[in-house]
């Protein structure tokens, strides 16, 4: 109901000029202009009830006519982002809407804005039910890792495929209740070199994790769809997964914007659970131990073929792998091996241990 809510804003601490038109009024300034979106909007708005809340809505009070007016202006106006999200925030809201005819509405959206973001996740928050769901978000997937995407921003696209990618793995445990789908989504999204390995994925022929050997970064074509900052943060979202069997919640935003992963490196709490196991976090292991520090360890070993530079935030993406491996070796190794390694850090100037230590990634520990 955010959505309707934001662009309902009838009054302000301004009185303005339309606040006292009429139908009509506003019939013939449109006449006039009829390509101006803010006066289609105004006019939709002032013919809904107000203040309009969701339990109006429930109570079926009439948006008919305000879905009319964007219905004809969106025939002037078909690719106007603003009109189709206030047009389709009213049409999923309307109880008389039967739930074929809002995705033919989406559908008919995507048509003519297919890389608009919003629409994309507003047609996410609307398919509940698993396959649909999922079928949409790699629909969602394809498009924006493809060549053929128009979206400019590098930043922007690089997010919106982890938050993708994070919400699938996400359906497939939360939903799926299939740890091991979502734990082998994310692997083949982190070690394939190809686009077509992640977005040819099936749940019904799971792939093999690559347990005994990642790529280096620089072959994997992650590495050349994220920012390296996504990168890091995609790469403790998995090792994440792997410990403790699920994601934490605190990576994404607040809602009404949780389906977006927030641009935000972290700690992983390493003393709050254990292992995922056929859906059951238990304790790990010894053997179960030594595979993950070899993970660890092959995923800070893969970023040496990444040349770091002088980007600051490619060089705090390194930071935050590598204070996470030195957090989780003090909690499990005895402190003359955290020496060692951190010695060995020194020697071979890898990083400026000082500089890692006092990095204020942000401590998840509140997932749990």
């Amino acid at each position: 109901m955010e959505g309707v809510q934001r662009l309902l804003v009838r009054k302000s601490s301004k009185i303005e000029e339309w606040d006292f038109w009429t139908s009509e009024d506003f019939k013939e300034h449109i006449e006039r202009d009829p390509e101006n979106v803010s006066l289609r909007i105004r006019y939709s708005i002032s013919l809904l009830p107000s203040p309009l809340t969701l339990k109006d809505l429930r109570k079926r009070v009439s948006v008919t006519p305000a879905i009319t007016a964007l219905a004809n202006a969106l025939q002037t106006m078909p690719e106007s982002e603003d009109l189709w999200m206030l047009y389709l925030e009213l049409y999923v809201k309307n109880p008389s809407a039967k739930d074929g005819d809002v995705r033919d509405m989406f559908e008919n959206g995507l048509c003519y804005l297919p890389e608009c973001l919003g629409l994309w996740w507003r047609y996410v928050a609307f398919e509940q039910e698993y396959s649909r769901a999922e079928a949409l978000l790699k629909r969602m997937l394809i498009t924006f890792v493809s060549d053929k995407c128009e979206l400019k921003d590098p930043i922007l696209r690089s997010s919106t495929v982890l938050s993708i990618a994070a919400q699938l793995a996400k359906l497939y445990a939360d939903t799926g209740c299939n740890t091991d789908l979502a734990r082998a989504f994310l692997s083949t999204f982190l070690f394939s070199k190809e686009a077509s390995d992640v977005t040819t994925f099936s749940s019904d022929k799971t792939p093999k994790e690559a347990k005994n050997y990642v790529l280096p970064l620089s072959l994997t074509w992650a590495s050349r769809m994220l920012t390296l900052q996504d990168l890091a943060i995609a790469w403790l979202i998995y090792i994440h997964f792997f410990y403790h069997g699920h994601i934490p919640f605190s990576v994404f935003h607040a809602h009404p914007h949780s389906y977006l992963v927030r641009d935000e490196l972290f700690l992983i709490k390493w003393d709050a659970g254990g292992m995922s196991v056929r859906d059951a976090v238990q304790a790990p292991s010894g053997a179960e131990m030594s595979w993950f520090k070899q993970l660890f360890q092959n995923c800070l070993d893969s970023w040496g073929s990444i040349e770091l530079g002088d980007d600051a935030s490619a060089n705090m993406a390194y930071m935050a792998i590598l204070r996470n491996y030195v957090s989780f070796i003090e909690l499990r190794s005895k402190p003359a091996r955290v020496s060692r390694f951190l010695s060995g850090l020194i020697e071979c100037r890898i990083v400026d241990i000082d500089i890692m230590l006092l990095q204020p990634f942000e401590d998840v520990s509140n997932c749990f």
